[in-house]
């Protein structure tokens, strides 16, 4: 399961970085603002907006994982409900279940230990 959420992460983040660009004016605006903030907490320009960089990118990371999560989740509980049906249509063998025949085998009557 855990190379099923890394692969759809993986395929969320490059879906996502196609709508991050340096032409997009909100891409523009997030980086300026978090230059902004580094620089005013003492980073130099350039390192500034090497870490603004970094939060954003780190920010597509984090959204692509919560929809491989949600997709992996989903996808699962679609399983299992399709599996339900399949419990309902088993059938108990005639001799009963696997504690009852032990017993008997054992000569203990039918008495559960």
């Amino acid at each position: 399961m855990a190379t099923w959420v890394a692969r759809r992460s993986q395929i969320h983040q490059s879906i996502l970085a196609t709508h991050v660009t340096p032409y997009n004016p909100q891409t523009q605006e997030f980086l300026r603002q978090a230059q902004s903030l580094f620089a005013l907490r003492g980073s130099d320009w350039t390192t500034a907006g090497a870490r603004s960089t970094a939060v954003l990118y780190g920010m597509v990371g984090q959204q692509a994982a919560l929809l491989s999560f949600v997709e992996v989740f989903r996808i699962m509980a679609w399983m299992f409900l399709a599996i339900i049906p399949l419990v309902l249509l088993m059938r108990v063998r005639e001799g009963g279940t696997v504690r009852r025949r032990l017993t008997r085998r054992a000569g203990w009557g039918g008495r559960c230990l």
